[in-house]
């Protein structure tokens, strides 16, 4: 019997996925649990306009960024929570971003500069791999909670969060 180097029987494989909107308009105008940590995600954050988001083990991370009004200025840039759990028969866990100091508090960082990348009506902020990304951590269910609100001066109420799916699978 022949054995098969590790490289032969393992392939890395590169999975591409769309961004989907995982906050409707208006959801990360409102803080969830009046601005402080989450800490029961099912009683605290707002199931109106926040959803699960199934990921059906396709991905290793999932990434954040959100799409605003391209004239809002004065931004007060919105704090997330990110929550994940194998199905709904489990309690809910932080995800933590891959930073060198893992955090549980995700900022979506708008460029006030106007280097964020824009559609004319809307932009889109940069995601930092590090910062706006968490690890799943095997699970696939995932929930996002609003720890401090976005605010500005304009039109707040058109902002949509949105995430990707990144990373790959092993086939064997």
């Amino acid at each position: 019997m022949s054995v098969l180097p590790l490289h032969e029987i393992s392939r890395p494989v590169s999975i591409a996925f769309p961004w989907v909107q995982v906050m409707d308009a208006g959801g990360i105008t409102s803080a969830d649990n009046s601005g402080s940590d989450i800490t029961d995600p099912d009683a605290q954050i707002d199931g109106l306009t926040k959803h699960i988001l199934k990921v059906n083990r396709k991905g290793s991370f999932l990434q954040v960024r959100m799409k605003y009004d391209d004239g809002l200025t004065a931004i007060t840039n919105p704090v997330i929570q990110i929550f994940g759990r194998y199905n709904g028969d489990e309690m809910w866990q932080r995800l933590r971003t891959l930073s060198f100091f893992p955090g549980i508090d995700v900022t979506i960082v708008t460029a006030q500069d106007a280097t964020d990348v824009t559609d004319g009506t809307f932009k889109y902020t940069d995601p930092l791999f590090d910062a706006q990304t968490v690890d799943l951590n095997a699970t696939d269910e995932i929930l996002i909670g609003v720890k401090t609100n976005l605010s500005g001066t304009g039109v707040t109420s058109t902002a949509i969060l949105q995430a990707k799916l990144i990373g790959g699978i092993r086939t064997y």
